[in-house]
């Protein structure tokens, strides 16, 4: 009974592993939630492209709360904490912890590494992480869904070094080269240079349109207000006039140096250039996308696809089978106790 009872336990806890197809390749459908899918810390399906999500819909453990989900190949998708940032080439995800925690989730293999960065008290969250992924800009929030931080750090995940960028920060993006951060804060932008601590202002009056907001050319940042649908893509130099995107969406990335992709609450992501939107994606109502594998928008294919892949079975339902399990092994064992007792007792005749 125990070695059948430890195989089961075994069994559950391992699962299956996912598929590593090409993350590139999207639903033109997204599914909506469940409460089935599983933990991308439980079970990985190779590399990720966006994150996505179902605001008021009931989760486990909160029936009242919002569920993120990591959208892969394969039409797969795992569960996040919210607050997750994914890597620009789709190959871990950074998620968020306290007091100064971070861990990097592997989406290959599911390995962790922890970090233990100085911060201030609170939701420790990521802002942005760097082209090459070997850097996360990081900072503490009252609210692990408010991106608003006080003081924002700069961490290497290859030595686990932090500096101090002496900055307040709401959305920050690196440059494609890596080597400058724009950062936005109340409707003020700033150019930092981390390596000499060189400032230059940004365009007055624009919120940075999140850690994807500098183009892949390098010239441009696009700006957008909270809850608006006007996109404003602005050059670093000044040198031309910005345009301006009305009804264009809510920024999700770059498609190539003048072409964005958006998405909007009704359920739809598409791709706009110019006065043109072409619909790419429907979704459930009133789901978001809140961070890209910026690196693969410009490559991502919608296609039919078959069903949601939402993780192992056993997965879904692993602590109630193992409760279950227990229950059934407990009993078992009390049962053979109890006929033992009774063969040892000493006959009345």
């Amino acid at each position: 009974m125990r070695r059948a009872f430890a195989l089961l336990a075994l069994a559950f806890v391992s699962g299956c592993g996912g598929s590593a197809d090409d993350p590139t390749v999207l639903p033109r459908t997204l599914a909506g939630p469940a409460l089935t899918t599983v933990a991308a810390t439980m079970d990985s399906p190779g590399r990720g492209a966006l994150i996505v999500s179902y605001p008021d819909r009931p989760v486990a453990g909160d029936i009242f709360g919002t569920q993120e989900v990591l959208v892969g190949p394969g039409n797969s998708y795992r569960t996040v904490p919210i607050g997750t940032l994914i890597d620009p080439r789709g190959r871990y995800v950074v998620l968020p912890g306290a007091h100064g925690t971070l861990t990097r989730l592997n989406l290959a293999d599911r390995t962790e590494r922890r970090y233990r960065a100085p911060s201030e008290p609170g939701h420790t969250i990521p802002v942005a992480i760097s082209p090459d992924g070997t850097r996360v800009l990081y900072g503490a929030s009252s609210d692990p869904g408010n991106p608003q931080v006080e003081h924002l750090h700069l961490l290497d995940l290859r030595s686990g070094a932090t500096r101090d960028l002496h900055t307040k920060a709401m959305t920050a993006a690196f440059s494609p080269d890596g080597t400058k951060v724009a950062i936005g804060n109340d409707g003020e932008s700033v150019i930092l240079d981390p390596a000499t601590g060189g400032r230059t202002p940004g365009p007055l009056g624009r919120r940075l349109a999140g850690d994807d907001a500098w183009s892949p050319d390098g010239r441009t940042l696009a700006y957008q207000e909270n809850g608006e649908l006007t996109v404003t893509l602005a050059p670093v130099d000044d040198s031309t006039e910005p345009v301006t995107l009305t009804d264009a969406g809510q920024f999700v990335g770059w498609r190539d140096p003048r072409t964005i992709l958006v998405f909007d609450y009704g359920g739809t992501v598409s791709t706009v250039s110019g006065g043109t939107r072409t619909v790419v994606m429907t979704m459930p109502q009133s789901t978001g996308v809140e961070d890209a594998a910026g690196a693969l928008v410009a490559g991502l294919r919608f296609t039919e696809t078959a069903s949601p892949d939402r993780g192992p079975w056993q997965l879904r339902f692993r602590w109630p089978l193992l409760a279950a399990a227990a229950a059934l092994a407990a009993t078992a064992a009390l049962v053979v106790r109890r006929v033992r007792r009774v063969r040892q007792q000493p006959s009345r005749r």
